[in-house]
């Protein structure tokens, strides 16, 4: 009997009402992050995490918080201004990020090398990668770590083909995701980034000196109203990546901020947080979507029954024809490029990204939001004419 259950039987009564909902808790899965979480405080194993727990670490590029929507009731917060931005849309816990709680790493040899954070997949990115690649000197041997939702099998053989050790993590739903990309990153000295990565911040903890490969054009499929990041606070993303590209004791310093490290107290302390923060949340989903109590309350019955109703209210006709529009592979995208590091102004030219709307079947076939498109689609400029596609 672990130490939670001999001493907290009635909290955990208390807190078994959120069962029935832990198949809607998925962000809390991010990286295999529960699991760390219950290991690393000895909670039992069927424990439930209601707890969003955003899949990238917030260095100043969102206005709202990542997966702030999701149906857990609690969001996980590791900084300040995580908190800050997090607290008008629902409960908070600051508390460290999962990664510090791994369990301890195998040994291993010596790091060598550079690890390359390769762009979402598409041909057009790939190339735009390997040509800011050769543009730049760093240690061989040379590895890229592929993004794996969206992936094109063929991109193995591609890297591998121009001479680099290819890599992934696998899904980030996969449980051991974490455990993977620490091991994947600890065999390398240098890690290099194209776009503002978390591995940037997971690589600076570990003590990896961090280079951003300067003007790498990145095409991005995306919502159609995601232009959101283009209202990022300049100033704070270019302070928090100067000290993390510093490769000096600062930039694990920041890293470690970033991380929440000043939250990793006690173990003990930890735990209790935590099972506080569970014990007092009203409602063990969040609906922000559903205005209505009436309609609220069948979406919350339904989710307790495993019925996704809330996927469909409060406008289920909406709904179904967003639906057939995306089966139709004819549902409204945007379509983003340009280069993060540019953007902001962190290094290289400083250039803006570029919006454009279009429909998914111009990306190729059914591109999620996050991938590179298939194939790049026209783009439309200032004198009205159409460009002509980039060349592969």
């Amino acid at each position: 009997m672990s130490s939670f259950e001999a001493s907290d039987i009635a909290l955990r009564q208390q807190l078994d009402r959120f069962r029935p909902y832990e198949w809607l808790y998925q962000t809390a899965r991010f990286g295999g992050s529960d699991d760390i979480i219950k290991q690393y405080l000895d909670l039992p194993t069927d424990f439930v995490l209601p707890l969003t727990i955003p899949h990238g670490i917030e260095t100043g590029t969102n206005p709202v918080p990542e997966d702030i929507f999701s149906p857990e009731p609690i969001y996980l917060a590791v900084t300040e201004s995580v908190r800050d931005l997090a607290s008008p849309y629902k409960n908070v816990l600051e508390f460290p990020h999962p990664w510090l709680m791994l369990p301890p790493a195998e040994e291993s040899g010596s790091p060598k090398g550079t690890l390359f954070i390769a762009s979402p997949s598409s041909p057009q990115n790939n190339l735009n990668l390997l040509e800011g690649i050769r543009r730049i000197d760093l240690p061989k041997p040379w590895g890229i770590i592929l993004k794996y939702r969206g992936l094109d099998r063929a991109d193995f053989e591609w890297w591998e083909a121009h001479g680099f050790t290819t890599h992934t993590a696998g899904l980030v739903s996969t449980p051991s995701f974490y455990i993977e990309q620490r091991r994947i990153l600890q065999s390398y000295e240098s890690v290099a980034l194209p776009y503002l990565s978390s591995i940037g911040v997971f690589a600076a903890h570990l003590e990896r000196n961090v280079f951003a490969i300067p003007n790498v054009e990145c095409w991005i499929v995306t919502g159609p109203d995601y232009d959101h990041i283009k209202q990022g606070r300049d100033i704070v993303v270019r302070s928090t990546w100067s000290r993390l590209l510093s490769n000096s004791p600062e930039a694990k310093e920041e890293a470690d901020r970033l991380l929440g490290m000043q939250y990793l107290i006690d173990k003990n302390q930890l735990r209790r947080k935590l099972l506080e923060s569970i014990s007092t949340a009203e409602s063990p989903v969040y609906f922000p979507h559903i205005k209505g109590s009436l309609l609220r309350r069948l979406a919350i019955w339904a989710a307790s029954n495993k019925i996704p109703a809330h996927k469909i209210l409060p406008n289920p006709i909406s709904v179904l024809m967003n639906k057939v529009r995306y089966l139709a592979n004819l549902n409204k995208v945007g379509v983003m490029v340009g280069s993060e590091f540019s953007h902001f102004g962190v290094v290289g030219e400083s250039r803006p990204f570029s919006f454009s709307h279009c429909l998914s079947y111009q990306t190729g076939w059914r591109s999620g939001l996050g991938d590179g498109p298939k194939k790049v689609p026209a783009r439309r400029t200032s004198s009205g004419t159409i460009a002509p596609e980039p060349t592969v």
